[in-house]
């Protein structure tokens, strides 16, 4: 296993902007990350009611995504909160139409940005062909550990806080 110290990145966003289902299923990764990278800073990037659920992970600071952050010119406000922040990376766990903006816009300021797998067209043709034609698809919580994975976090498959 890599020294955890030298992870490249200190502070990292994850973009979730809606769903508060799937903010709660990405917080059992990120106290995997509050206890096996503690010098990593996580800037989370949701709807402003989705704070409670992450309130008691000491290195996960909440970026609520407000009203002032809508349209292209707010996109790019949210980009210039998180470089004052000194992000170094981001991570989009979402990957609707808002987030490729907001990485169209990240990578003009040079950072790096590794994006969920969603796996669309395998579950279109799980929908088109049936469950005994189709390919496996990945437990959402496993795309999102694949996202942090590319990032260079070592993250095991059975991942415990």
């Amino acid at each position: 296993m890599a020294d955890r110290d030298s992870l490249r990145y200190r502070r990292i966003t994850i973009i979730r902007l809606s769903a508060l289902g799937d903010v709660a299923l990405a917080y059992p990764l990120l106290s995997y990350i509050n206890v096996h990278y503690p010098h990593t800073e996580v800037v989370f990037v949701s709807k402003p009611f989705h704070s409670a659920i992450l309130s008691d992970l000491p290195n996960v600071v909440f970026v609520p995504f407000e009203r002032k952050y809508e349209g292209l010119l707010g996109l790019w406000r949210l980009i210039r909160t998180l470089k004052k922040m000194r992000v170094q990376a981001v991570a989009d766990i979402h990957d609707v139409l808002r987030t490729k903006v907001l990485r169209l816009y990240t990578r003009m300021f040079g950072m790096p940005v590794y994006v969920i797998d969603k796996q669309r067209n395998a579950k279109r043709t799980l929908l088109l062909r049936g469950w005994q034609n189709a390919p496996a698809v990945q437990p959402v919580v496993e795309q999102y550990a694949d996202v942090l994975r590319h990032m260079g976090f070592e993250i095991p498959s059975s991942y415990r806080a």
